[in-house]
This record gives C-alpha cells, structure tokens and sequence, in this order.
C-alpha cells in the first residue's frame, strides 16, 4: 500500500511537473540558450560601442554642415553676381551649374550616423 502511494505521488509529480530533477542535479543548459546569452552580451558591448561611434559622429556632422553651409553661400554669392554683371546666358547656366554642383558636393560631405546594433531575439521556450 505504502508502495502504492510512493509510486502514485511520483506519478502525479511528472504528470504535474516533467522537468522535475533530482535534487543536487543541475541540467546542461540548452544549447539555443547559451547562444543567446553570447549574443546578448556581444550586443551589450555592441551598443556601448554605437553610442560611442554616434557621439564623435555627431561633432564631425556639426563641423561638416557648418563647411557645407559656408560652401554653399559662397557659391550663392558667385551665382548672384554671375546673374547681375553677366548677360551672357552660357555664364549664368555654368554659374548655376556650378552652384549646384557645390551644394551636391557640401551635401555629401555630411557623414552619415552610425547604424544602432539589432538586439537579439530570444529563444522559444521548449517544455
């Protein structure tokens, strides 16, 4: 009877908790686990290392708007008086010409920023 019970109750507890172990026992972790954790910490110093990158990004995009801006006004004031002084439409088309093509060149002078690290998905949890 007493048997009965103690195998009744061991039942009951896989049926109620299956990944029920024996006390002192540690499982091996799950291998999709482990490399969540790896990807985890890898994307930690990942970011850490983004912002860092997107703070001196910041100063150097300052600096190059400021140039590009400085670029750009100055080749407005040539188109400007290119247009009062000159009749000649070929010194006002290579005026503008030339405008245009300072203010492409300020504009891609600005570096871009850094892309953000995409942070990892977990694993499904298995039973």
């Amino acid at each position: 009877m007493i048997k009965r019970a103690i195998l009744l109750a061991f039942a009951v507890n896989l049926i109620v908790n299956p990944t029920a172990r024996a006390e002192g026992v540690e499982a091996a972790p799950r291998p999709e686990r482990v490399a969540y954790e790896a990807a985890k910490a890898t994307y930690k110093s990942a970011l850490e290392s983004y912002k860092v990158q997107k703070q001196a990004a910041k100063a150097t995009r300052e600096a190059a708007k400021v140039a590009a801006k400085s670029s750009i006004a100055s080749a407005k004031v040539i188109l400007e008086s290119a247009r009062s002084s000159s009749n000649s439409a070929e010194a006002l088309d290579a005026a503008k010409a030339a405008f245009n093509l300072a203010k492409d060149a300020a504009k891609a002078s600005i570096p871009s920023l850094p892309t953000k690290p995409t942070k990892p998905s977990k694993p499904a949890k298995s039973n």
